[in-house]
């Protein structure tokens, strides 16, 4: 009985304002500065959009300083299984980095070569980013499957920065941005040693397959994020249409 009672209380029972789902805030949050909104967009961006995926996660768990232990859990549990594959895919980075390396045409006496200066990057990007998941996997361990009580002292340690929650859901994303950002600059060193050493032939087909694979990534990405390019700009383009023919009209009716 004490629980639902608890229950009642946090939920606001019998209030106009009740709370009638489980991840529905009800306090207004606090404005942020313009400087923190635009610096919290960069850091999306630069990381691939990872912060603003944990963050939606984190907000069906942590709401209004609350949290819900059942959906806490699951969400490490999820945090964990995404963390165990990301250190299985850097540990496969890390030797295909490490391969490529060794290939004889890779001048790798010649420090100033894109290819070299690139993979060197995606090493170190891979190893810091099976570094984070190690890290945060063991600190999963220690605090995902905690009491309420004690998620919540957590989380009050944790988000009590100036970005609040955005702070957890940033460092929660930096495995996954660290891992893409190695694979991106491993794909610019191969992409560099074969389009620099190659037939004008062996050129026009490696680069034809590769605009073509790159198309079709970016619109499975496009698809997977909900983001259709076509849809996109034929509204931008309406709006260019409205704007032009409002401003054709202004002028010819200022003209009489």
């Amino acid at each position: 009985m004490r629980y639902f009672a608890q229950a009642q209380f946090f939920n606001f029972c019998g209030l106009p304002e009740a709370r009638l789902n489980a991840d529905q805030p009800l306090f207004v949050k606090e404005k942020k500065s313009k400087f923190i909104v635009a610096l919290s967009w960069a850091i999306n961006v630069a990381l691939f959009d990872a912060p603003r995926s944990h963050m939606t996660e984190l907000r069906r768990v942590w709401v209004d300083r609350s949290i819900n232990s059942p959906r806490w859990k699951n969400f490490n549990s999820k945090l964990s299984s995404e963390w165990s594959g990301i250190t299985m895919y850097s540990t496969v980075m890390i030797a295909v980095d490490v391969s490529f390396l060794a290939v004889p045409s890779v001048n790798i006496g010649n420090a100033g070569s894109v290819a070299v200066i690139c993979t060197y990057i995606s090493l170190f990007c891979i190893v810091g980013s099976l570094v984070v998941s190690l890290f945060l996997t063991r600190q999963n361990r220690m605090y995902g499957q905690e009491s309420a009580d004690k998620a919540v002292k957590f989380l009050m340690r944790v988000t009590g920065s100036v970005f609040g929650t955005k702070s957890l859901a940033t460092v929660h994303g930096l495995p996954y941005a660290m891992l893409l950002w190695g694979m991106v600059f491993f794909i610019i060193a191969f992409s560099y040693q074969v389009f620099t050493s190659t037939p004008i032939i062996t050129l026009a087909t490696t680069g034809s397959a590769c605009g073509i694979i790159a198309l079709f990534t970016l619109w499975l990405v496009s698809a997977a994020r909900d983001f259709h390019i076509l849809p996109w700009l034929g509204a931008r383009l309406r709006v260019f249409n409205d704007k032009f023919w409002t401003l054709s009209q202004t002028q010819r009716w200022l003209r009489h």
